[in-house]
Formats: structure tokens, C-alpha cells, sequence
């Protein structure tokens, strides 16, 4: 049996996952900027995409939502990579 490998020719811009998980895990910005250690100016920069995911927001993110750190790295690089 031949195996398909999915490669898609496009990424999500990862401020689309930092909004579905605050959905998943019922949390407004102002918890997201508290758990996360980061100011709510960049957590609304974040929402809008003007702000990318950076290591200091990856880690950030991972302690507000226990996502690693390197997941998040990646989706800013794959998306920047499209």
C-alpha cells in the first residue's frame, strides 16, 4: 500500500490558533495576556496579526496554554515559509 504524505501549498496564519485555543479553553484576551505573563497590548497585536509569535510569545503562550513552545515557533515559520 502506498502511503500519501499531505503537504499543503499554504499556511494559517497562527493568530487563527491563538484564537481557537483561547475558544477551547473558554479564556477572553485579558486572561490570555494574565496566564501568559505577557501585556495585553501584544496579545491584541497577536489577535490581529500585527504582531508575530516570537520566542518570548512562544513561551508565553506555552505557560498560558500548555502547548509547547516549538508548536507555536512553527506555525509562525511555516506561515512566513507561504
Amino acid at each position: 500500500m502506498k502511503h500519501r504524505v499531505y503537504n499543503p501549498d499554504y499556511a494559517v496564519h497562527p493568530r487563527h490558533t491563538v484564537r481557537e485555543t483561547m475558544t477551547v479553553l473558554g479564556i477572553g484576551v485579558e486572561d490570555l495576556a494574565s496566564r501568559s505573563g505577557l501585556s495585553l497590548k501584544t496579545v491584541k497585536l497577536i489577535l490581529k496579526g500585527a504582531k508575530p509569535i516570537d520566542d518570548a510569545v512562544a513561551a508565553g503562550l506555552e505557560r498560558a496554554t500548555r502547548i509547547p513552545r516549538n508548536v507555536w515557533l512553527n506555525l509562525q515559520r511555516n506561515y512566513e515559509k507561504h
